[in-house]
């Protein structure tokens, strides 16, 4: 008894890629993208794209992609497309989680606000997996408190700032924040000699336009926008009082 076996042909179907090795990827260190596809005849010609923002480039045609030294933070994107004689299909993009060492950034900084006797202190730190930070008190650590106040909010995808507000009356014989991921460590040692001083309440009149403004229109409400690792607070008025000592208190870096 003859058996024979009839195959349809088939374009490209279920294209996929993989990523190895599968789990997050050291910063320098290289990484390989597999395109896979069932097709019926097997498939001819691979094509890999990179895509940042608007731009797409054609950058591999074998199965396999060889990227070395990637880097951190990147927004690029990679997918493959898998053709043979009877159509093609493209892959879902994937992008490269790449690890990197916690560090604190030179932005970190204190400030003394002499209104409400107070010093603010901020810690900023980038990291993957994103970093634990800690203030230390003269070796200890410190705790969220009425006299010792933390908060942090995150910054982009892989930062955090953690500011510590404290009185002034308190007697600070050293101040460091730790900053630590499961790859690295990092302390940064704040100089409490030569910090800025905000001076009372004052108050400064901002005259500025935008086109979203009309004349005699209620002033917009405060738009935050994060530019890399700096901060910049934008304020869209007309004509507008703003209350300056009182988003220095808030913030630590502004643009009028």
């Amino acid at each position: 008894m003859i058996t024979q076996h009839c195959f349809l042909p088939d374009p490209p179907k279920n294209t996929s890629l993989s990523v190895s090795p599968s789990s997050s990827v050291a910063e320098g260190s290289s990484v390989t993208l597999t395109c896979s596809s069932n097709a019926n005849p097997a498939v001819k010609n691979y094509t890999w794209y990179r895509v940042e923002g608007r731009e797409k480039d054609i950058v591999g045609s074998e199965e396999d992609l060889n990227i070395s030294s990637v880097t951190r933070l990147s927004n690029e994107k990679y997918y493959c497309e898998a053709q043979n004689v009877h159509g093609l299909q493209t892959s879902e993009a994937i992008s490269i989680d790449v690890t990197f060492a916690s560090e604190i950034l030179n932005t970190s900084h204190c400030i003394r606000i002499s209104a409400t006797s107070q010093i603010r202190c901020f810690c900023d730190s980038y990291g993957n997996p994103a970093p634990t930070l800690v203030w230390q008190l003269a070796g200890e650590s410190v705790n969220h408190s009425t006299n010792t106040i933390i908060s942090e909010e995150p910054m982009g995808r892989a930062g955090l700032s953690s500011s510590l507000t404290i009185h002034q009356s308190q007697k600070i014989q050293s101040l460091v924040c730790l900053s630590s991921n499961f790859i690295a460590f990092d302390s940064f040692s704040f100089d409490l000699t030569s910090m800025k001083t905000l001076e009372g309440r004052f108050r400064r009149h901002l005259s500025c336009s935008t086109p979203e403004l009309v004349p005699n229109s209620p002033p917009v409400p405060l738009t935050i926008q994060e530019l890399g690792t700096i901060r910049f607070y934008l304020y869209f008025c007309q004509n507008v009082i703003i209350d300056i000592a009182l988003l220095c208190s808030m913030f630590s870096t502004y643009v009028v």
